[in-house]
């Protein structure tokens, strides 16, 4: 039988939620007994590791409403395969434990911690990750810079991805408790990863959601920042609010009401235009497309080639009929940034808008690499689910 040794229990024995010690202790067998002493280390990050987490009870058991991150440290890269038997086995071991929890694992070699740039995910897990087995200084590997130097182009990605993340929820035709409290979820995570990109932005980033609602609180109570697209103060309030709703969650009883929802939306679409423009230099008047296309002419080609590389390798022969496509895409950008030109024309639009036919197929064919048969109610709709199907496909999974 295998143990754990006492210094690294206490690394999650110390989590004040007792199903995230419960996750952890079943991510660490199902890690081992998946690589056995290739294993470097396993570490926990994200707002599990913040104790920040939301859980909700469902039953006898216990539900994350949102998801526990992990980094596993390996000798070599991880294949497809291997991390999907091994979400398999996860996903047993918590329903067996009753705890309803999305596991995340990404992998990394000693080198590859050792020329992390400087992003979100590389300060907070080298700030504030937590090893639950495994060398106990691995994280020291990281390169050590200030929450200054985070890229601004790494936030206004972390932007967007809520908002693809929000419109998943909102494109869903069914409903129920269970949908309207994910949805309200996701709503919060929205608020909440807007406060974050707008501090990089400003300089002012702190690694948790608590620092971040003080910090926006305290500049809310100075000039603002010159052409910032918000109110601060009603701004700060909404964030506290959300800071409030996901570390102490509730079962149903008190969520965002129907005008804060609404301004949470307003508040993302001007931050991601702010910030778009003032990472291309340009005037937020000339339009997201324009604005989009000045973005794509910054990235490298070296870089743009290796992400649709990627692409290749993920999808291999399965979809060979695209490459043409995928040749013309890759003259325009990014997998990325092609998919996050379409998740914003939804995201800026109504949710009723009627989208002419014509209009959507040109834009499934201009804009998202993977293309889905989904029989929808609207044109919207269709568009969201397909905007989420290249989201998951190419950017997370």
């Amino acid at each position: 039988m295998t143990t754990v040794a006492p210094s690294i229990r206490r690394e999650y024995g110390s989590l004040t939620h007792p199903a995230a010690a419960s996750i952890c202790a079943a991510v660490t067998r199902c890690c081992r007994a998946a690589c056995g002493s290739t294993v470097k280390a396993l570490v926990l990050t994200g707002s599990m590791a913040r104790n920040e987490a939301s859980f909700v009870p469902q039953g006898t058991g216990w539900k994350a409403l949102g998801d526990a991150e992990f980094l596993l440290v390996v000798p070599r890269p991880t294949s497809r395969a291997f991390q999907l038997n091994l979400h398999r086995d996860i996903d047993r071991a918590l329903i067996s434990a009753k705890i309803h929890c999305d596991v995340t694992i990404s992998s990394s070699t000693i080198r590859g911690l050792e020329q992390m740039k400087p992003r979100i995910f590389s300060y907070e897990l080298r700030t504030m990750g937590r090893v639950v087995w495994g060398d106990p200084g691995i994280l020291s590997r990281i390169p050590n810079f200030s929450a200054t130097e985070i890229e601004r182009a790494d936030a206004w990605e972390m932007l967007s991805n809520r908002m693809i993340e929000y419109l998943e929820t909102v494109a869903e035709t069914s409903k129920g408790a269970d949908h309207s409290q994910f949805e309200q979820y996701r709503a919060i995570k929205l608020v909440l990863d807007a406060a974050t990109s707008f501090l990089v932005f400003t300089g002012d980033y702190v690694p948790s959601y608590r620092g971040r609602s003080e910090r926006i609180s305290a500049l809310a109570k100075l000039p603002p920042p010159e052409g910032t697209p918000l109110e601060l103060r009603e701004f700060a309030r909404i964030v506290a609010e959300c800071t409030s709703l996901k570390l102490v969650p509730s079962a149903g009883v008190r969520w965002l009401n129907e005008t804060t929802r609404e301004m949470t939306v307003d508040y993302a679409r001007r931050l991601w235009l702010w910030e778009l423009a003032l990472l291309t230099q340009s005037s937020a008047n000339m339009g997201r497309q324009a604005i989009l296309r000045s973005f794509a002419k910054l990235q490298p080609r070296p870089q743009r080639f290796i992400a649709w590389l990627r692409v290749l390798r993920r999808r291999r022969f399965d979809d060979w009929k695209s490459w043409p496509l995928w040749l013309h895409q890759s003259m325009i950008g990014s997998p990325r940034l092609l998919i996050y030109g379409a998740a914003a024309e939804l995201f800026f639009a109504e949710r009723n808008d009627a989208f002419p036919p014509k209009l959507c197929s040109d834009w499934l064919r201009r804009l998202l690499p993977l293309h889905v048969s989904q029989k929808c109610a609207s044109a919207w709709e269709q568009l969201a689910r397909d905007v989420s199907y290249n989201y998951r496909e190419l950017l997370v999974s």
